[in-house]
């Protein structure tokens, strides 16, 4: 007989677009907190732009000396000087270099040794330089269902917003029952197979899944993991829905990549066999070099299997973090371990749920051992499939939340490894008196301190 791993199974309160839009004229929106205090180590910057002041102030813009600048700058071949800006500052573009990412803007080091910077302040050829720095006002999304998140503004997340709001250089992957990748708040999001072109009907990767270009379906062996239940796109849009863009909601990450691995079925039920064949897609693509940090699971049982312990243990060997939802049941793992959450290797992160108020929901599973952090799992509204929106509740929405905050740690920390930034998710979380001695960390999930924000 083939043992099931049964999906955390919320419910869906609401499914229906028109009566979403009605309950708008009736929410009051959560206050939110919006001056953000920025870590001073870092700054988003516009992509490869400079603002320079020269060693001597002009009188007036047209006095520039255009024989001076170009043999100035000449070591570094072509730039594209702006004139027209406020006398005594010069913009400068100077050759674009292969970086991450290729285009808009990014987050540098506050370092006053920029070697760009510090190369022409050297030479004389500047008095003053730094990258062309990007101020804005607190950065809350244009979403027109944002007010009613409650989760987001709970776990700062709109002060990090003014930090970083993603790229799509990381990956995610949902394992779950798919995820609706047409949906217009996801499919921006969605992961593109670098090694695989899209409908030509070949593996081009010579994977077994063919055309798999935003994740597979290990169930049928095909390159299409659309979601026929609604809680893998629920799960996606809570870490990665795309955030401003005038519609529907916002992920706790605006811009990420969502791999989709669906290995659930239409009921919510998976084996052993597919759950493994799920997670070893994943280490597939990253052994190729795509740069999936982390893997969300909203699933499990209360049945070890030591085929699913190694296989976690392979993503932990690639370095994959493990986000895994401690289960709906109430009750102590410790005493009861709920899996793969309760599993002993250090890239589970297990997540319980918690509500507005700061409880526990009472569906989530704790454990002094088993359990490390909370997030918010109560009512969470989020996409589903159809281009649609509803609720669920559980730690099934309490983990991508974390998942999403792994997504922009890591668009601003590439550098960091696996167990760094499981340490920095417990230490920089929010003390939470429910969660102490029911978690390893006793916090729950903080975006804002997680990115290095000088938050409480």
């Amino acid at each position: 007989m083939r043992r099931q791993l049964c999906i955390l199974s919320p419910s869906i309160f609401l499914s229906s677009r028109l009566v979403l839009w009605a309950l708008l004229l009736f929410v009051s929106a959560i206050p939110l907190e919006v001056n953000a205090q920025f870590d001073q180590r870092a700054r988003l910057v516009s992509e490869n732009e400079y603002v320079i002041v020269p060693p001597t102030d002009p009188v007036v813009k047209t006095e520039w000396n255009d024989l001076f600048w170009q043999q100035a700058i000449s070591a570094y071949s072509t730039f594209e000087i702006q004139r027209d800006v406020t006398p005594g500052a010069l913009m400068v573009t100077p050759p674009l270099q292969p970086m991450e990412p290729p285009a808009g803007s990014r987050v540098l080091p506050n370092d006053p040794t920029d070697p760009f910077c510090a190369d022409l302040i050297a030479r004389k050829v500047a008095k003053l330089c730094s990258p062309n720095i990007i101020y804005s006002s607190a950065r809350l999304p244009d979403d027109p269902l944002y007010s009613i998140l409650w989760g987001l503004p709970h776990t700062k997340a709109p002060r990090a917003w003014d930090f970083s709001v993603g790229y799509k250089s990381v990956v995610v992957a949902v394992l779950d029952t798919g995820v609706d990748y047409l949906h217009p708040d996801i499919s921006p999001n969605m992961w593109a197979n670098p090694f695989e072109i899209p409908a030509n009907g070949i593996d081009d990767e010579r994977n077994g899944y063919v055309d798999d270009v935003v994740g597979a379906n290990v169930l049928l062996r095909t390159g299409n993991p659309y979601d026929n239940n609604s809680h893998g796109t629920h799960v996606a849009g809570v870490l990665g829905a795309r955030g401003n863009n005038t519609y529907g909601t916002s992920g706790v990450a605006w811009r990420t990549s969502i791999m989709a691995v669906k290995f659930l079925d239409a009921a919510g039920n998976g084996t052993l066999e597919s759950a493994v064949r799920a997670i070893d897609y994943v280490i597939d693509m990253k052994r190729r070099g795509v740069n999936v940090r982390v893997i969300n699971s909203s699933w499990g049982s209360f049945v070890y299997d030591p085929i699913l312990d190694a296989a976690v243990k392979r993503a932990r060997d690639v370095g994959i973090i493990f986000v895994s939802a401690s289960g709906n049941h109430g009750t102590d793992t410790t005493r009861y371990p709920f899996y793969p959450s309760s599993l002993p290797h250090d890239n589970i992160v297990a997540v319980t749920a918690i509500d507005w108020t700061g409880e526990f929901a009472a569906l989530g599973n704790w454990g002094s051992g088993t359990v490390d952090i909370g997030a918010p799992g109560l009512h969470i509204l989020s996409t589903i499939p159809g281009g649609g929106y509803g609720w669920l509740s559980g730690t099934s929405v309490a983990a991508p939340h974390v998942s999403g905050a792994f997504s922009l740690l890591f668009t601003t920390n590439p550098e960091l490894t696996m167990a760094q930034a499981i340490a920095r998710l417990y230490n920089r979380g929010t003390d939470l008196p429910r969660l102490i001695g029911n978690t390893t960390s006793g916090r729950m999930l903080n975006v804002a301190r997680l990115l290095r924000l000088e938050e409480n």
